[in-house]
C-alpha cells in the first residue's frame, strides 16, 4: 500500500469464517467441501488502493480460488473467483444481503495490427460501480478513447417513444504510467468499449 510492503500475520492466525481449514504455520489448506468458505486476515486496511500478492495450489474439486477482499462480515465483501463456475471463467464478486453480483461479467480485447489499434471491451452486468485498470504488457498506449453505454436499470432499453434511452456516449479513460496503464470508471450495468492508439 502507498508503495510499502505491508506484512500480515501468518495463516494460522486468520479467522475462519465459513468452512473447515486446517492452518501449518503460513500454510493453510481448506478440508471441507463447502462452497463460499471464507479465510479471513484480521488485520483490516483503510486504504483505497493496495495489491494483493498469494500464492496457491488447487488439490481437487471443481473450482477454483477466491481472493476476498473488502471483507466486512459473511454477507458484505468482494473477492477475485479465479476458475469458477467449473473452471469456465473468472470474475470479481460483491457479496451484499446475502446474495453476490458480478461486477465484471466480460472482458475481451481485439488488436489491429496493421493500424497498431487495440480494442477493448468491458462489460459490467451486475449492480456496483467500480474502477477498471489495464495493464499493457509489450505496449505502449500513446492515446485512448472510450464509448459506453450504460442505464441506472439492467432491464432498460430503447422503445419506439424514448429510442435514445441507451445510447453509446464518450466517456474518460486516462493513459498513466507511460502509457502502460488504462485507467477508467466502470458503472453498473455498463457496456465500455476503449480504443488505445499504440506507439
Amino acid at each position: 500500500m502507498d508503495g510499502k510492503t505491508i506484512e500480515l500475520p501468518e495463516l494460522s492466525q486468520w479467522e475462519s469464517k465459513r468452512g473447515q481449514w486446517r492452518a501449518n504455520g503460513n500454510e493453510v489448506t481448506q478440508v471441507s467441501r463447502d462452497e463460499a468458505t471464507m479465510y479471513i486476515c484480521p488485520q483490516g486496511f483503510t486504504d483505497k488502493k493496495y495489491t494483493i500478492k498469494a500464492r496457491a495450489q488447487k488439490r481437487r474439486g471443481n473450482e477454483g480460488f477466491l481472493l476476498i477482499f473488502g471483507y466486512k462480515n459473511n454477507d458484505t465483501y468482494n473477492w477475485f473467483n479465479i476458475g469458477g463456475w467449473n473452471n469456465s471463467q473468472n470474475n470479481i464478486e460483491q457479496g451484499t444481503g446475502g446474495g453476490r453480483v458480478q461486477l465484471a461479467k466480460y472482458a475481451s480485447t481485439t488488436i489491429d495490427d496493421a493500424t497498431k489499434t487495440l480494442y477493448i471491451k468491458v462489460v459490467n452486468t451486475g449492480y456496483g460501480p467500480t474502477t477498471g485498470t489495464i495493464h499493457l504488457q509489450n505496449a505502449v498506449a500513446q492515446s485512448a478513447t472510450l464509448e459506453r453505454m450504460t442505464s441506472a436499470s439492467g432491464e432498460d432499453e430503447n422503445t419506439i417513444d424514448n429510442p435514445t434511452n441507451v445510447v453509446p456516449r464518450p466517456a474518460d479513460v486516462t493513459v498513466a504510467n507511460g502509457g502502460t496503464q488504462l485507467i477508467f470508471d466502470v458503472p453498473s450495468y455498463s457496456l465500455s468499449i476503449i480504443k488505445a492508439q499504440l506507439k
